[in-house]
């Protein structure tokens, strides 16, 4: 939806990420969106495994302070939730009105759902139909999963306006911040967000989800890595997971083997992870060639990334920003947590965008 056609509600897009809580407020300029508030508060390694929140107090009290120090002008927040406790599927089903399906959606979903129907919150889309049967994406999310989130934001003080998926927020971003900025581009999209504990991926044919999948695997890996070979604080493996082969050979402060023995053995992983989940679409989807992969998330902005990732898929790769889009204030357009962070905030940006909705 574009913001000058809706009747807006300001809402905070709050994204509770394994190692930073991320929070995007928006606010519609005439045909754009203007970037009005936006902040990161990183969070203690293991208060956040497989998108649980485990330590609640770390967690409310980060929340309460991000939102207190970047002065957010609303308590109304989106936030989402992903891994394990999330299920994604594209199954087809005879042409029914959409209030008959609302009725058949559950008794469909217990074929398709690995977890009892009565422990999941279920959703629906339809995707199109070819005259006979109807593609439908079902989403299926533990309930105590989004109560865990709920549990957080009410005990900081605030209200859930919305509760989304982290795969829909990417695919949210793309399609209302990064594709019109180039129309006339990619038709079908592979969007790889690389988070700290796991790696969203989503398939876009004309913004419409064709294949979805959370891989367990994520940044935080390399992280540990780095610490634990070269004896740093996480600070300092967090700035050195962008470091390059290019601009480490003349710094003498950057370990020589750290392109060989940690980056790069970790991009592999990584690749063949991602690369797995794209030959499976191929094998399945022979009809619909990817035409490019857009990298988002804290980790991908890891050094060569986007190098070896062109070189192992032969597609085009490339880093995206998703508040290049965005109108903002000079203040904001000189910080250097936004210009260097920006591809952290993918997924709080989609969420901030239902405050068009």
């Amino acid at each position: 939806m574009l913001p000058f056609l809706s009747n807006t509600k300001p809402i905070v897009g709050l994204d509770i990420g394994s190692g930073a809580i991320k929070a995007v407020e928006l606010k519609p300029a005439g045909k754009q969106w203007r970037l009005h508030r936006f902040g990161m508060k990183p969070l203690a390694p293991e208060a956040v495994v497989n998108g649980q929140i485990k330590d609640m107090e770390g967690v409310t009290q980060a929340i309460r302070d991000l939102m207190a120090e970047k002065k957010f002008s609303t308590k109304r927040v989106a936030t989402a939730v992903s891994g394990s406790a999330v299920i994604v599927k594209k199954i087809q089903l005879g042409i029914m009105p959409e209030l008959e399906l609302e009725d058949q959606i559950s008794l469909e979903a217990e074929e398709y759902i690995p977890f009892d129907i009565e422990e999941v919150h279920l959703d629906f889309q339809i995707l199109g139909n070819d005259g006979e049967n109807m593609d439908v994406l079902l989403s299926a999310c533990k309930k105590d999963a989004v109560n865990n989130r709920l549990e957080a934001l009410e005990t900081a003080g605030l209200h859930a306006a919305v509760c989304d998926l982290d795969l829909f927020c990417i695919a949210n971003a793309y399609d209302q911040i990064l594709k019109p900025q180039a129309p006339e581009e990619e038709e079908t999209v592979a969007l790889v967000n690389v988070g700290a504990a796991l790696t969203n991926l989503t398939i876009l044919h004309n913004s419409d989800p064709l294949f979805t999948r959370d891989l367990m695997f994520g940044s935080a890996t390399l992280t540990k890595e780095i610490q634990q070979r070269y004896g740093l604080s996480s600070e300092e493996a967090e700035r050195l997971k962008c470091v390059t082969a290019e601009n480490s050979a003349d710094n003498p402060t950057i370990p020589r083997d750290l392109q060989t023995e940690a980056i790069t053995p970790f991009l592999e992983q990584l690749m063949r992870q991602v690369g797995q989940s794209l030959d499976f679409f191929k094998g399945t989807n022979p009809q619909q060639p990817i035409n490019a992969l857009l990298l988002s998330g804290g980790g991908g902005m890891t050094g060569g990334i986007v190098k070896l990732m062109t070189e192992h898929s032969g597609l085009q790769v490339r880093l995206v920003d998703p508040l290049l889009g965005l109108k903002a204030g000079r203040s904001a357009r000189k910080s250097l947590e936004f210009q260097k962070m920006a591809p952290s905030f993918m997924v709080a940006v989609g969420l901030a965008l239902r405050g068009a909705a």
